[in-house]
């Protein structure tokens, strides 16, 4: 109950504080304070208003407290689960992100031995290549002292060397 419904200017109503513990019912009905059969005992009804007011501020102070302990647990969980779905999608990228790493290496390690086997191939066809040239200027002819002309043919000359060889 709310500190204004309970507050009341009729002092003549009797009234008992629901958290005051007694020790026997005696001081239980002492606690019950009542002006119409007391009169002159202005000490008891100030001291009974006092510890019922004051009774009432501690359960009005302990349900002010605990909604706003509610209200903040509240705002706490709502923020714990940002950060929880938060940390969720930063996990689920760093998996995709792990996956994708983990194909570009292999992807990387795939290159990398077709790479070498690219290497080696070429080392090998320069090698065949220059023992290709290599045979290839064995065969060859050099003559010297013949005298070249611009429209020189190759066949011809060669046919008239071997004329000139083969009658010697």
């Amino acid at each position: 109950m709310l500190f204004a419904q309970r507050q009341t200017k009729n002092y003549d109503i009797p009234f008992k504080s629901s958290t005051t513990t007694a020790a026997s019912p005696t001081d239980e009905i002492c606690n019950v304070n009542t002006n119409a059969r007391e009169s002159g005992n202005t000490y008891n009804d100030s001291e009974n208003l006092r510890l019922t007011m004051r009774t009432i501020m501690q359960e009005e102070l302990h349900v002010i407290v605990r909604e706003a302990i509610r209200k903040e647990f509240s705002s706490l969980r709502k923020e714990m689960r940002s950060f929880e779905d938060s940390i969720s999608y930063m996990n689920a990228k760093f998996e995709d992100m792990k996956t994708k790493v983990e194909a570009y290496m292999q992807d990387t390690k795939q290159l990398r031995t077709e790479s070498e086997l690219l290497q080696r191939k070429v080392k090998d066809l320069e090698s065949r290549l220059s023992v290709m040239g290599q045979d290839s200027r064995q065969n060859n002819i050099e003559i010297h002292c013949l005298p070249e002309h611009k429209q020189e043919n190759l066949i011809n000359a060669m046919m008239q060397i071997g004329k000139v060889i083969s009658s010697i």
